[in-house]
This record gives C-alpha cells, structure tokens and sequence, in this order.
C-alpha cells in the first residue's frame, strides 16, 4: 500500500494510517450502527411512495450518523429515489 501512495497522483495524498483510520471507523459504523438494522431491512423494508423515502425507525441512528460522518452524499441521487435517503 505504502508503494500506492507514492505514486504519481496519488503521492501527497492519504497516508496508510488515514486508510487504516477510515477502515476502523467504517468497520465501527457497520457493527454498532448498520449491523443491528439487518432485521428490519429484511422484514419491514423501505417504502418510496409520493416521492419520499420512508424507512424502519431502525434505520434512522446509521442514516443519522453518516449524514454527520459525510459518509453520504449531500445531495440527492435522482437517478435512483428508492435508494436515496439523503435529505
């Protein structure tokens, strides 16, 4: 990895520790956030109706915390509405 980031575009870039940093606090999120949701995304499903998302209340803590991460976007896809849950 080290030999990635001092190669052309990527030299001055991230470092192997922001990486491993941006890895952890992925793998932090997923656990602790995204994991205990599984349930409800199988059973009670997000709804687009009217051209809104409405998702399990579950669902409402990681879409919270990403939006405070930056870890979606800031804008809305609108090429796909049933995914987007951006406001």
């Amino acid at each position: 990895m080290s030999k990635v980031f001092e190669a052309g575009r990527f030299k001055g870039g991230y470092s192997v520790d922001d990486i491993d940093s941006i890895l952890e606090n992925a793998m932090k999120i997923a656990k602790e956030a995204v994991a205990p949701t599984n349930d409800d995304g199988d059973t009670i499903h997000a709804v687009y109706k009217n051209g809104k998302v409405t998702v399990p209340e579950s669902f409402k803590k990681p879409i919270g915390l990403s939006r405070k991460t930056a870890w979606v976007r800031a804008t809305p896809i609108t090429a796909t509405p049933a995914l987007c849950l951006c406001a």
